[in-house]
């Protein structure tokens, strides 16, 4: 079953990112490979170009760095809001997922952090050079504490991670990617593929999906009259009996870890979102490409 209303974010298909629900051009430009979001440079310089060439918000990414570089405590909202759009449509590209994922469940799949934690990280570091003392969120951060510039880098990403991993421990968003992923990554992932993605996001061809935008009556599983997703399918569904054994195998279990998951083969993963509205018979199947041809003609 396909969900006409979302659109999967790719490295073909980086145009939809670029455009809002009415169709409008946004004005944030992307690389046109996957490859080149290796890391959080990189994403940082994504979010130059989106800010520089924004009209939704009149002040430039240095500027931006300048402005944090005076200011204590949590991020100005516009400018968290526009930092983590940004974040949100990139971390999609890397992990292939549908539009309507989260910003938090994407950024933890293609362990980008959220970037006002990171942009703040770098006016804190950019300030130190040349004041003694600089704040970093809530932190007092004193340049006397630190050995070298190094010394002062590596406790400030200790410090971004533990500001990020807290916020997914209580983000109420993306909750089924947490299963998977309890803990924020420390570097930039971009192996996943969008039916790995799907699976590890719950956004695809699963009751509660579906029935979340709208496109069934009902959150639960055709045979188990339980909610239909991803750990119901990987854990407990007979249908995928097949796949669990292979996976468990892999595995080197009996029973299937959730955190393991993400470790396995991504054809593995990916046989787990498969499409169960048809069966598993030769007559569903032939019915399903019949419609197809029929759609495509």
């Amino acid at each position: 079953m396909t969900d006409d209303n979302e659109t999967e974010l790719s490295p073909s298909n980086p145009t939809n990112a670029n455009s809002d629900s009415t169709g409008k051009s946004k004005k944030i430009r992307s690389s046109d490979s996957v490859e080149s979001l290796t890391s959080t440079s990189e994403l940082l310089m994504l979010a130059k170009d989106a800010v520089n060439n924004s009209e939704q918000y009149p002040i430039d990414f240095d500027q931006m760095v300048e402005f944090m570089e005076k200011v204590s405590g949590e991020t100005d909202i516009l400018v968290k809001q526009k930092l983590n759009q940004v974040q949100g449509v990139a971390a999609k590209l890397m992990g292939r997922c549908y539009t309507s994922t989260s910003h938090d469940a994407a950024g933890v799949i293609a362990g980008l952090p959220p970037l006002d934690l990171k942009t703040a990280e770098i006016a804190c570091r950019k300030a130190l050079k040349k004041k003694e003392t600089h704040p970093y969120l809530h932190l007092e951060i004193r340049r006397e504490d630190f050995d070298s510039p190094r010394h002062l880098r590596q406790y400030l990403e200790l410090v971004t991670l533990d500001f990020w991993q807290h916020r997914w421990e209580h983000s109420e968003k993306g909750r089924v990617t947490y299963e998977f992923f309890p803990v924020v990554s420390e570097t930039p992932r971009k192996e996943f593929t969008g039916g790995s993605s799907h699976v590890l996001t719950g956004h695809g061809n699963y009751m509660c999906h579906l029935h979340r935008i709208g496109k069934s009556e009902t959150d639960e599983c055709r045979e188990c009259g339980v909610r239909d997703d991803p750990i119901h399918r990987l854990q407990r569904w007979a249908l995928f009996e097949d796949e669990r054994e292979a996976l468990c195998r892999m595995l080197g279990t009996r029973e299937v870890c959730v955190t393991e998951v993400p470790n396995c083969p991504l054809e593995v993963i990916a046989s787990f979102g498969r499409d169960t509205l048809w069966g598993i018979s030769a007559t569903g199947k032939k019915q399903k490409q019949r419609l197809q041809l029929k759609f495509n003609k």
